[in-house]
Protein backbone atom coordinates (compact mmCIF):
# COMPACT_ATOMS: atom_id res chain seq x y z
CA UNK A 1 0.00 0.00 0.00
CA UNK A 2 2.79 2.14 0.50
CA UNK A 3 4.29 1.75 -3.31
CA UNK A 4 1.89 4.21 -4.71
CA UNK A 5 3.77 7.11 -3.14
CA UNK A 6 7.16 6.16 -3.74
CA UNK A 7 8.86 8.12 -6.48
CA UNK A 8 12.22 7.95 -8.44
CA UNK A 9 13.97 11.12 -8.32
CA UNK A 10 15.59 12.34 -11.73
CA UNK A 11 18.63 15.04 -11.89
CA UNK A 12 21.03 15.55 -14.84
CA UNK A 13 23.33 13.41 -12.43
CA UNK A 14 21.50 10.20 -11.65
CA UNK A 15 18.49 9.00 -10.41
CA UNK A 16 17.32 8.35 -6.45
CA UNK A 17 14.11 7.48 -4.62
CA UNK A 18 11.76 10.08 -2.78
CA UNK A 19 8.47 9.78 -1.06
CA UNK A 20 5.42 11.27 -0.45
CA UNK A 21 4.34 12.74 3.13
CA UNK A 22 1.59 15.09 2.89
CA UNK A 23 -1.44 15.32 0.07
CA UNK A 24 -0.25 19.01 -1.00
CA UNK A 25 3.20 17.33 -3.12
CA UNK A 26 5.83 17.30 -0.47
CA UNK A 27 8.53 14.55 -0.36
CA UNK A 28 11.35 13.81 1.37
CA UNK A 29 14.68 12.52 0.20
CA UNK A 30 18.67 12.96 0.33
CA UNK A 31 20.22 15.64 -0.18
CA UNK A 32 22.88 13.72 -2.21
CA UNK A 33 20.22 12.74 -4.75
CA UNK A 34 19.08 16.21 -5.29
CA UNK A 35 22.87 17.52 -5.25
CA UNK A 36 22.58 21.17 -6.11
CA UNK A 37 19.95 21.63 -8.77
CA UNK A 38 16.77 23.59 -7.74
CA UNK A 39 14.21 21.49 -9.48
CA UNK A 40 14.23 17.66 -10.07
CA UNK A 41 11.95 15.44 -11.67
CA UNK A 42 9.73 13.02 -9.89
CA UNK A 43 8.12 9.57 -11.50
CA UNK A 44 5.63 8.01 -9.35
CA UNK A 45 4.98 4.05 -9.64
CA UNK A 46 1.59 4.57 -11.28
CA UNK A 47 3.90 6.59 -14.27
CA UNK A 48 2.14 10.08 -13.19
CA UNK A 49 5.01 12.45 -13.63
CA UNK A 50 5.85 15.84 -11.63
CA UNK A 51 8.71 18.68 -11.71
CA UNK A 52 9.46 19.52 -8.07
CA UNK A 53 11.24 22.21 -6.46
CA UNK A 54 14.07 21.57 -3.84
CA UNK A 55 12.80 23.87 -0.64
CA UNK A 56 15.09 22.23 1.93
CA UNK A 57 18.18 20.96 2.59
CA UNK A 58 19.43 20.41 5.74
CA UNK A 59 23.14 21.22 6.64
CA UNK A 60 24.21 18.30 9.34
CA UNK A 61 22.19 15.39 7.95
CA UNK A 62 21.57 14.08 4.49
CA UNK A 63 17.69 15.56 3.86
CA UNK A 64 16.08 17.31 1.01
CA UNK A 65 12.80 18.23 1.42
CA UNK A 66 10.80 18.67 -2.20
CA UNK A 67 7.14 20.17 -3.33
CA UNK A 68 5.57 18.87 -6.12
CA UNK A 69 4.31 21.47 -9.15
CA UNK A 70 0.86 20.28 -8.69
CA UNK A 71 -1.20 18.13 -6.45
CA UNK A 72 -0.96 14.31 -7.24
CA UNK A 73 -3.47 12.86 -7.95
CA UNK A 74 -6.07 11.32 -5.03
CA UNK A 75 -4.37 7.84 -6.09
CA UNK A 76 -1.23 8.85 -5.20
CA UNK A 77 -0.92 8.68 -0.99
CA UNK A 78 1.32 10.38 1.07
CA UNK A 79 3.38 8.12 3.59
CA UNK A 80 2.22 7.41 7.31
CA UNK A 81 5.58 8.60 9.22
CA UNK A 82 6.51 7.20 12.92
CA UNK A 83 7.04 10.67 14.14
CA UNK A 84 7.46 9.49 18.16
CA UNK A 85 10.52 7.30 18.78
CA UNK A 86 13.37 5.62 16.60
CA UNK A 87 12.43 2.32 15.43
CA UNK A 88 14.09 -0.09 18.16
CA UNK A 89 16.81 -2.66 17.12
CA UNK A 90 15.39 -6.09 15.84
CA UNK A 91 12.22 -3.95 14.58
CA UNK A 92 11.17 -6.00 11.23
CA UNK A 93 11.54 -3.57 8.19
CA UNK A 94 11.16 -3.46 4.45
CA UNK A 95 13.01 -0.72 1.92
CA UNK A 96 11.16 0.40 -0.98
CA UNK A 97 13.16 2.08 -3.89
CA UNK A 98 14.32 1.85 -7.36
CA UNK A 99 18.01 1.03 -6.81
CA UNK A 100 20.20 1.04 -10.22
CA UNK A 101 16.84 2.38 -12.04
CA UNK A 102 15.02 -1.01 -11.04
CA UNK A 103 11.54 0.51 -9.90
CA UNK A 104 9.45 -0.41 -7.18
CA UNK A 105 11.63 -2.42 -5.64
CA UNK A 106 10.94 -3.61 -2.09
CA UNK A 107 13.92 -5.59 0.42
CA UNK A 108 12.99 -6.63 3.68
CA UNK A 109 15.45 -7.36 7.05
CA UNK A 110 15.48 -5.23 10.74
CA UNK A 111 17.03 -2.61 12.43
CA UNK A 112 19.89 -4.03 13.30
CA UNK A 113 21.48 -1.12 15.48
CA UNK A 114 20.60 2.34 16.03
CA UNK A 115 23.86 4.78 16.21
CA UNK A 116 23.96 8.11 17.62
CA UNK A 117 26.05 10.71 15.02
CA UNK A 118 26.09 14.09 16.44
CA UNK A 119 23.05 13.34 18.35
CA UNK A 120 21.00 11.91 15.27
CA UNK A 121 19.59 8.74 15.58
CA UNK A 122 21.37 6.73 12.91
CA UNK A 123 19.73 3.07 11.84
CA UNK A 124 21.61 0.47 10.52
CA UNK A 125 19.58 -1.95 8.85
CA UNK A 126 20.49 -5.18 6.92
CA UNK A 127 17.77 -4.85 4.60
CA UNK A 128 20.16 -4.84 0.94
CA UNK A 129 20.69 -0.80 -0.14
CA UNK A 130 21.80 -0.53 -3.56
CA UNK A 131 22.60 2.72 -5.71
CA UNK A 132 18.96 4.13 -6.65
CA UNK A 133 17.55 3.44 -3.29
CA UNK A 134 18.85 6.29 -1.51
CA UNK A 135 16.26 8.72 -0.48
CA UNK A 136 13.54 6.08 0.10
CA UNK A 137 11.67 5.16 2.72
CA UNK A 138 12.46 2.10 5.79
CA UNK A 139 8.88 1.08 6.50
CA UNK A 140 7.78 -0.84 9.38
CA UNK A 141 5.38 -3.10 9.29
CA UNK A 142 2.67 -1.13 10.78
CA UNK A 143 3.45 0.81 7.11
CA UNK A 144 4.99 3.46 9.00
CA UNK A 145 8.25 5.19 7.65
CA UNK A 146 11.04 5.08 10.62
CA UNK A 147 13.42 6.25 8.76
CA UNK A 148 15.10 7.19 5.05
CA UNK A 149 17.81 5.04 3.33
CA UNK A 150 21.21 7.41 3.33
CA UNK A 151 24.14 4.62 2.34
CA UNK A 152 25.69 1.53 2.77
CA UNK A 153 28.91 0.58 3.79
CA UNK A 154 31.03 -1.18 1.12
CA UNK A 155 34.21 -2.85 1.36
CA UNK A 156 35.80 -6.46 1.17
CA UNK A 157 34.34 -9.08 3.13
CA UNK A 158 31.25 -5.97 4.08
CA UNK A 159 27.98 -7.48 2.77
CA UNK A 160 24.14 -6.52 4.55
CA UNK A 161 25.11 -2.96 6.09
CA UNK A 162 22.84 0.10 4.85
CA UNK A 163 22.02 3.09 6.75
CA UNK A 164 19.07 5.63 6.71
CA UNK A 165 18.13 8.75 8.88
CA UNK A 166 15.71 8.06 11.66
CA UNK A 167 12.40 9.91 10.72
CA UNK A 168 12.29 11.94 14.10
CA UNK A 169 15.98 13.06 13.70
CA UNK A 170 15.32 13.99 9.64
CA UNK A 171 12.22 15.95 10.72
CA UNK A 172 13.77 18.19 13.76
CA UNK A 173 16.82 18.62 10.70
CA UNK A 174 14.31 20.31 8.80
Amino acid sequence: RNLIGVAQISTPKGKGTGFLIDSQGLLLTNRHVVGRFDSVGAQFNNGESFEAKVIGRTPDLDVALLQLDRRPSRGIRPLPLCVKRDAPVGTDIVVIGNPLGLRSTITRGIVSAVRDENGSAILQIDAPVNSGNSGGPIVNYNAEVVGIVTSKMVALSVEGIGFGISIPSALESL
